[in-house]
C-alpha cells in the first residue's frame, strides 16, 4: 500500500537554470522551471500494465531527448551570462585575467553544447558551437589585444543566446510530470 502511494506521488523531474533532477522539498526554485516527463515503471507495475522492451526503449529514448534538450537550455543560460560579462568588460575597458578565464570558460561551454547538440542529432548546431568554441579559444590567447570584429562576435553570441532564452517558461500546468507508457504501444 505504502509503495503504491510512493509510485503515484513521485516527485517530478525538473530543470532550472542551476539544477536538473528530481524536485526536492529543500530546493528553492528560482528562475525558469521546466518539468521533464520521465517514465515511472513502478507506477506502470502498480497499475498492472504490461509493456514490452520496444515500448520501454522508445519511452526512455523520448525522456532522454527531453533531458538533453533541457541540458542545452541550461547551457544557453550560462553561456548568456558569461557573454554578458565579457561584453561589459570590453565595453568598460576592464580587461583583466578574469576576461581570459571567462573566454576559456565560454569556449569550453560551447564545446559542451556542441556535444549535446550532437547527441540531439542537430549537426548544424553542433558544428556552429564547435566553430564558435575554436574562435573564442583564439580570442582568449590574445584577450588583452582584441580587434573590433572579435568583440562583435562575442556581442552576436550574446544576442543569440539572449533570444534563445527569451522564449520564457512553459506554464507549469502545461508541463508533464510523467510519461504514460501506453502511448508507446
Amino acid at each position: 500500500m505504502r509503495s503504491s502511494w510512493g509510485a503515484i506521488h513521485r516527485q517530478p523531474f525538473i530543470v532550472t537554470d542551476d539544477y536538473m533532477g528530481p524536485q526536492r522539498k529543500n530546493i528553492e526554485l528560482t528562475g525558469r522551471v521546466r518539468h521533464i516527463a520521465v517514465l515511472n515503471t513502478f507506477l506502470e507495475k502498480v497499475n498492472e500494465r504490461e509493456f514490452d522492451k520496444t515500448s520501454l526503449k522508445e519511452a526512455v529514448e523520448g525522456s532522454l531527448q527531453q533531458v538533453l534538450q533541457a541540458k542545452l537550455d541550461r547551457q544557453s543560460f550560462r553561456l548568456g551570462e558569461v557573454c554578458e560579462r565579457l561584453v561589459h568588460a570590453y565595453d568598460s575597458q576592464q580587461i583583466t585575467e578574469e576576461v581570459q578565464t571567462d573566454l576559456i570558460m565560454l569556449a569550453n561551454m560551447l564545446g559542451e553544447a556542441a556535444g549535446v547538440a550532437s547527441k540531439l542529432r542537430d549537426a548544424s548546431l553542433g558544428t556552429l558551437c564547435e566553430q564558435l568554441s575554436e574562435n573564442v579559444r583564439g580570442i582568449a590567447e590574445h584577450y588583452d589585444d582584441v580587434v573590433a570584429s572579435e568583440i562583435d562576435l562575442i556581442r552576436k553570441v550574446t544576442v543569440a543566446f539572449g533570444l534563445a532564452m527569451s522564449s520564457g517558461p512553459v506554464a507549469e500546468e502545461e508541463q508533464p510530470v510523467s510519461l504514460d507508457l501506453s502511448q508507446y504501444t
